[in-house]
């Protein structure tokens, strides 16, 4: 392989094309999280792919888990997201003492126009590569995907 230190580089200038820089731009006019911190922008991050496969909602314990920091931690955040219309808690449907976390709906309207908008922007990238290294690069992609459940 290439020197490691190089090759993450590209990788992370990559990432940062496609998402950060549509973070940054909010290049339709509703996706600019410009007034957030780095660990705000992490959470909504976070909270938007957990609801993808939970979609009532996750709990507090679950958040700061993946998250990697304490319940504390991740609850003082959910307070304030929660009061800046990011974030609302919802009572569990099936056990009323607990209580879900899950983007607002204006929140999911602009995920979801942020998630299109990084999905144009790889299109625009992997439109430069043939159809060979297009299925080349998508096999990867998925292959590092499943190792990270893995690890």
């Amino acid at each position: 392989m290439t020197d490691i230190g190089k090759f993450w580089r590209k990788l992370a200038t990559i990432v940062y094309f496609i998402g950060d820089e549509t973070l940054r731009k909010g290049e339709d006019g509703t996706i600019s999280f410009r007034d957030l911190t780095v660990s705000q922008t992490q959470m909504l991050r976070t909270i938007y792919v957990m609801t993808l496969d939970y979609p009532e909602g996750v709990s507090l314990k679950s958040l700061a888990e993946r998250m990697c920091i304490t319940p504390a931690s991740a609850s003082g955040m959910v307070d304030l997201l929660v009061r800046r219309s990011f974030l609302e808690r919802r009572q569990s449907d099936e056990d009323r003492r607990a209580v879900k976390i899950r983007l607002s709906d204006n929140m999911r309207s602009r995920s979801d126009a942020f998630e299109m908008a990084c999905a144009e922007r790889l299109m625009r990238l992997t439109g430069k590569l043939s159809p060979e290294e297009q299925q080349m690069f998508e096999r990867i992609v998925c292959k590092m995907h499943d190792v990270i459940g893995e690890i």
